[in-house]
Protein backbone atom coordinates (compact mmCIF):
# COMPACT_ATOMS: atom_id res chain seq x y z
CA UNK A 1 0.00 0.00 0.00
CA UNK A 2 2.72 2.54 0.67
CA UNK A 3 4.38 1.60 -2.39
CA UNK A 4 0.76 2.77 -4.45
CA UNK A 5 0.48 6.02 -2.61
CA UNK A 6 4.11 7.03 -3.25
CA UNK A 7 3.40 6.63 -7.18
CA UNK A 8 0.10 8.20 -7.01
CA UNK A 9 2.16 10.98 -5.12
CA UNK A 10 4.68 11.28 -7.13
CA UNK A 11 2.22 10.99 -10.31
CA UNK A 12 0.38 14.08 -8.35
CA UNK A 13 3.75 15.82 -7.98
CA UNK A 14 3.94 15.63 -11.81
CA UNK A 15 0.98 16.57 -13.16
CA UNK A 16 1.15 19.31 -10.79
CA UNK A 17 4.39 20.28 -12.37
CA UNK A 18 2.99 20.00 -16.24
CA UNK A 19 -0.19 22.27 -15.32
CA UNK A 20 2.41 24.65 -13.82
CA UNK A 21 4.67 24.65 -16.84
CA UNK A 22 1.79 24.50 -19.45
CA UNK A 23 0.57 27.57 -17.40
CA UNK A 24 3.62 29.72 -18.17
CA UNK A 25 3.94 28.25 -21.76
CA UNK A 26 0.79 29.23 -22.05
CA UNK A 27 1.18 33.37 -21.13
CA UNK A 28 4.71 33.69 -22.61
CA UNK A 29 2.71 32.10 -25.78
CA UNK A 30 0.13 35.48 -25.45
CA UNK A 31 2.75 37.81 -24.48
CA UNK A 32 4.81 36.95 -28.18
CA UNK A 33 1.26 37.19 -29.78
CA UNK A 34 0.83 40.69 -27.84
CA UNK A 35 4.12 41.50 -29.33
CA UNK A 36 3.66 40.42 -32.72
CA UNK A 37 0.76 42.28 -32.95
CA UNK A 38 2.66 45.73 -31.39
CA UNK A 39 5.33 45.23 -34.08
CA UNK A 40 3.27 44.95 -37.13
CA UNK A 41 1.38 48.04 -36.20
CA UNK A 42 4.39 49.65 -36.05
CA UNK A 43 5.90 48.07 -39.34
CA UNK A 44 2.68 49.08 -40.86
CA UNK A 45 3.27 53.04 -39.63
CA UNK A 46 6.84 52.97 -40.94
CA UNK A 47 6.00 52.17 -44.20
CA UNK A 48 3.22 54.86 -44.65
CA UNK A 49 5.85 57.05 -42.81
CA UNK A 50 8.21 55.83 -45.72
CA UNK A 51 5.46 56.27 -48.45
CA UNK A 52 4.96 59.56 -47.00
CA UNK A 53 8.95 60.10 -46.96
CA UNK A 54 8.89 59.57 -50.39
CA UNK A 55 6.55 62.11 -52.12
CA UNK A 56 7.96 64.49 -49.89
CA UNK A 57 11.23 63.68 -51.38
CA UNK A 58 9.35 63.79 -55.01
CA UNK A 59 8.20 67.77 -53.79
CA UNK A 60 11.23 68.37 -52.86
CA UNK A 61 13.39 67.48 -56.44
CA UNK A 62 10.68 69.23 -58.22
CA UNK A 63 11.03 72.28 -55.98
CA UNK A 64 14.55 72.04 -56.95
CA UNK A 65 13.95 71.41 -60.84
CA UNK A 66 11.78 75.04 -60.48
CA UNK A 67 14.42 77.00 -59.35
CA UNK A 68 17.23 75.82 -61.70
CA UNK A 69 15.03 76.19 -64.61
CA UNK A 70 15.97 80.06 -64.97
CA UNK A 71 13.41 81.57 -68.08
CA UNK A 72 10.95 78.24 -68.04
CA UNK A 73 10.33 79.38 -64.00
CA UNK A 74 7.74 81.23 -64.82
CA UNK A 75 5.95 78.97 -67.58
CA UNK A 76 6.22 76.41 -64.82
CA UNK A 77 4.78 78.17 -61.64
CA UNK A 78 1.69 78.75 -64.13
CA UNK A 79 1.12 75.52 -65.06
CA UNK A 80 1.53 74.38 -61.56
CA UNK A 81 -1.04 77.20 -60.51
CA UNK A 82 -3.09 76.27 -63.18
CA UNK A 83 -3.55 72.23 -62.23
CA UNK A 84 -4.24 73.13 -58.39
CA UNK A 85 -6.68 75.39 -59.60
CA UNK A 86 -8.21 71.95 -61.87
CA UNK A 87 -7.60 69.64 -58.82
CA UNK A 88 -10.00 72.50 -56.91
CA UNK A 89 -12.29 72.15 -58.73
CA UNK A 90 -12.56 68.53 -59.14
CA UNK A 91 -12.35 68.62 -55.21
CA UNK A 92 -15.08 71.38 -55.40
CA UNK A 93 -17.65 69.05 -57.53
CA UNK A 94 -16.77 65.94 -55.47
CA UNK A 95 -17.95 67.55 -52.15
CA UNK A 96 -21.20 68.79 -54.00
Amino acid sequence: MAEASKIVENLEVKINHLISSHKAVVSESNKLVDKNNELSELVSQQQSEIVQLKEKVKMVKLAKSIEGSGEDTSKLKLKINEVVREVDKCIAMLNK
